[in-house]
C-alpha cells in the first residue's frame, strides 16, 4: 500500500461527537491528508481549505452520501445513547444500521482503511442490549474486506460533551480519581480522554500495517501518550 505525503483523502462521519471533534481537527493537521470529508446532519463552523462538508438527512443515507464516500480512509464514531434515541430500535438503527451502510459505501468506493469507535464489552451475545449492538457491528464490518480494519474500544469516555450529562460527568470526577491512581492497571476498563481515542485513530490510520487491530482503552491510551499525529510544519 503506498502512501505519499498530502495524497490521502478521509472521511469522518461522526464529526461532532465527543470524539469526533477532537478526530476532524487532528485529521485536518496531518500531514498525510489533502483532503477531508465529513458527512453531517448540520453544517459545523469549522473553516478550512481542505474540508468539504455534506449535510444529508441520515434517513436517506445512501441516496444523499454515497457519491461523496470515495476515500483511502474512513473514519466512523457515530453512535448515539438509547437514551437520546428513544427506544432500542432507533438506536439500533443509528448504531448498526447506519455504521453498516456508510462502511459498505465507503468500501465500494475505494477506501482501504476503516477505523471505528465501538465499545468495552461489546459482544453479538451479550445479555445487555448496547453491549450486543456494539458487538454485532464489529462482527459484521470484520466480514468486510477492508485492507486494514481498527476498532477501538474505549470505556468511560472523558472529555466535555455539548450536551449536559449530570450522572456521567459526576462518574467521571470519580473515574479520573481511580485512574491516576490505579494507571493502567485498571487494564481494559480504564476511563479515557476523547482526545486520546481521536489521536490513537489518527496514529494507527499511517501505519502500513493490513488486517484487524481491536484497541482497548489501555492500549487507546499507550498509543495516544506514544504516538504523534503527522502534522503540517
Amino acid at each position: 500500500m503506498d502512501i505519499h505525503k498530502g495524497s490521502k483523502k478521509a472521511v469522518i462521519v461522526g464529526a461532532t461527537g465527543l470524539i469526533g471533534q477532537h478526530l476532524l481537527r487532528l485529521v485536518l493537521s496531518s500531514d498525510a491528508y489533502d483532503r477531508v470529508t465529513i458527512i453531517v446532519r448540520k453544517k459545523t463552523t469549522i473553516d478550512h481549505p481542505q474540508l468539504r462538508q455534506v449535510v444529508i438527512d441520515f434517513e436517506h443515507l445512501v441516496d444523499q452520501a454515497y457519491e461523496h464516500m470515495a476515500c483511502d480512509d474512513l473514519y466512523v464514531c457515530l453512535g448515539t445513547t438509547i437514551k437520546n434515541a428513544k427506544s432500542k430500535e432507533n438506536f439500533y438503527r443509528v448504531d448498526y444500521k447506519y455504521v453498516i451502510l456508510v462502511a459498505e459505501m465507503a468500501h465500494r468506493q475505494g477506501a482501504r482503511i476503516l477505523s471505528l469507535v465501538s465499545s468495552a464489552g461489546a459482544d453479538p451475545d451479550s445479555k445487555v442490549f448496547y453491549s450486543r449492538v456494539k458487538g454485532q457491528v464489529e462482527q459484521t464490518v470484520c466480514r468486510m474486506p477492508y485492507w486494514a480494519i481498527h476498532i477501538f474500544r474505549p470505556s468511560l469516555l472523558l472529555g466535555r460533551r455539548e450536551e449536559s450529562r449530570p450522572l456521567e460527568s459526576s462518574g467521571k470526577l470519580v473515574a479520573r480519581g481511580l485512574a491516576s491512581i490505579l494507571g493502567n492497571k485498571m487494564g481494559r476498563m480504564r476511563p479515557v480522554e476523547g482526545y486520546e481515542v481521536a489521536k490513537a485513530m489518527v496514529v494507527l490510520a499511517q501505519q502500513i500495517k493490513p488486517g484487524l487491530q481491536v484497541v482497548a482503552s489501555d492500549q487507546i491510551h499507550t498509543i495516544a501518550k506514544r504516538g504523534q499525529p503527522q502534522k503540517h510544519r
